[in-house]
This record gives structure tokens, sequence and C-alpha cells, in this order.
């Protein structure tokens, strides 16, 4: 694994084998059709599962606009090996084998997400198998979201998904980052045109996009102390940050909360809070709308009510 250059992309016996140009220039990364066109050829290799048959529907609730994506046809559905049986490496409960597409400075990499919900669905790992999900972002974290966003124009959101309150199911520190494209390209318009029917509580800022990892880490540091407040918790050594969700694109970072993953067994992860409600099967869906998508962020966030 090198870092982002070009790339030729071969099969062999149905394994994806990634020929990486020597000496690649910074000006030379990967595309976002790059990143989609590798996602296929191991989606098609089975050592990524997404589902091609999903479509999205747009319907306001409570004046709130919800994208919800689903199976076109329930009883259609793609069957894939599963990744369950294979064993990370030492320290890590992701395995990324097969997925890994280059490092993003010397103390992360980028791989695939291999159970993905999004067309491509990225992480963003630390090198360190051994950093946990806990811990709050650190000024490397910045540095490898910045390599990121900048290899790509702006056209993904990161997000950062801080202990199982906020939807975290695995302990090896990572980010995830998805197109902006799966929010219909508008991933901030529930924030910029709903706000007032969102009801919880969330803290944002706006920024030019030439930010550095230095200053995205400070008001990442002072949105975080906003959540301390909000949640009556200190960030600790031992039992790291508060649970929420960091959210951002090269011109804006919403950080939001969390004191539940949901109303069980329905949660909303960082899209969800956004408006991007990802379920697998029809009575999935039927479940959300009969709760109400607006009930099941706000107990997952702190209503704006009391949290201030």
């Amino acid at each position: 694994m090198g870092d982002c250059g070009t790339i030729e992309r071969k099969s062999n016996e149905g394994q994806v084998i990634w020929v990486r140009s020597a000496g690649a220039s910074s000006n030379n990364t990967l595309t976002e059709f790059d990143l989609e066109t590798v996602f296929d050829l191991l989606a098609e290799d089975s050592l990524i599962q997404y589902d091609y048959s999903f479509l999205t529907e747009i319907r306001n609730i409570n004046g709130i606009r919800a994208l919800e994506h689903k199976p076109a046809d329930v009883h259609k559905g793609i069957t894939l090996q599963s990744l369950a049986n294979d064993n990370p490496r030492p320290g890590s409960d992701i395995f990324t084998a097969g997925t890994e597409v280059c490092t993003l400075g010397p103390a992360h990499f980028l791989a695939f997400n291999g159970f993905s919900s999004y067309r491509p669905h990225c992480m963003i790992l630390t090198a360190n198998w051994y950093r946990r999900q806990r811990e709050p972002l650190d000024i490397e974290d910045y540095r490898a979201i910045h390599r990121f966003l900048n290899m790509h124009n702006s056209e993904f959101l990161v997000f950062f998904n801080c202990k199982a309150e906020a939807g975290c199911s695995r302990d090896h520190k990572h980010l995830q980052a998805i197109p902006k494209m799966s929010f219909e390209g508008e991933p901030w318009l529930n924030l910029d045109h709903y706000g007032d029917a969102l009801p919880f509580t969330y803290y944002e800022r706006k920024f030019a996009q030439d930010l550095t990892p230095h200053a995205s880490l400070e008001l990442y540091q002072q949105g975080l102390q906003q959540v301390e407040r909000s949640l009556v918790q200190k960030t600790t050594e031992d039992d790291g940050a508060p649970p929420h969700y960091m959210i951002m694109d090269r011109g804006r970072m919403v950080i939001i909360p969390r004191r539940a993953a949901g109303i069980y067994p329905l949660g909303a992860n960082s899209g969800g809070m956004l408006g991007m409600i990802w379920v697998k099967s029809e009575e999935t869906m039927r479940k959300w709308l009969e709760i109400g998508p607006d009930k099941i962020i706000t107990t997952g966030g702190i209503p704006k009510t009391t949290g201030g």
C-alpha cells in the first residue's frame, strides 16, 4: 500500500490487483471516478458488500426533508461472501485486507468499507491498530482528513462517530467518507433551510475552503467543549470523549452530541441526523415512519429545549 497515485487495475483469478506507478506526483492523485471504478471491481469480486438495487425516496416529515435509501425490490438481493470470518490485524476489529487504497500520511490509510451503504463508501483508519474510537480527534486525524478532501475537490463528506451512542460498532479508530451526491448533492439542506424544524442540538461552523488542519482541529475542540457541557461529561484519558458526531467538508463542520443510538432497534448515524435514513428493507422503513424520524433522532441527540 503506497501513496495515492496513478494506478492500473487488473484482474487475476477473480482478485483485483493494484499496480501503482512509481513516483506518482502529488498532482496525479486518485479521482472520484477512480474510487468508483475500483469500488465496483471490488464489489464484483465480493470483497465489498453493496446492494446496487437500492433507491432513494424524498419525503418531508414534520418539516424535515428526509432521503430514504432502500432496496428497489426487497425480494432481490445480492449474495456475497461474508467477511466476518476473516481475521483483522492484531489490535483492530476492522477487516481491510484487499480493500486498502493508499496511505494518507504516516498515521492513516484509506480503505473501502467492506459493508458499504454508499458508492463509494470510504474509511480513513489509523495506521496504529490500537487507537480507539472513544478517543477525540487529533491533529494527525485532521491532516488525513484534509489530504483526503483535497484529493476530491470537496465532493465528499467526512464523518466521525465517537462511541456506541453515536452509532459506532467498531473500536479501531476510524472516520468514514461518502459522496455528497448521496444526499442529492445537498447534504446541508436541512441545516440551511429547515434548521428550526431539527429537534436536536448541534454546533455548526462555516469556514473558508483553505482552512488548515490545525485550524480545523481548533474548531473541533471548540465544538467538543460544547458537547461536554451539553452532556455534562468531560473528556478523559480512560473514558475518551463524550459520544458525538463530527461531520465536515471543505467549507463546514458540524458537531452533534449524542446520548443514545436511537430507539431500539432503529438508530440514526451521521447521515441519519442530516436527513439520510438508510434502511435494509421495506419493513424497517415502515417502522421508521410509524415511530417518526424526528422522534428517533431527538432520542439520539440532545433536544433543543434542554440542550441549550
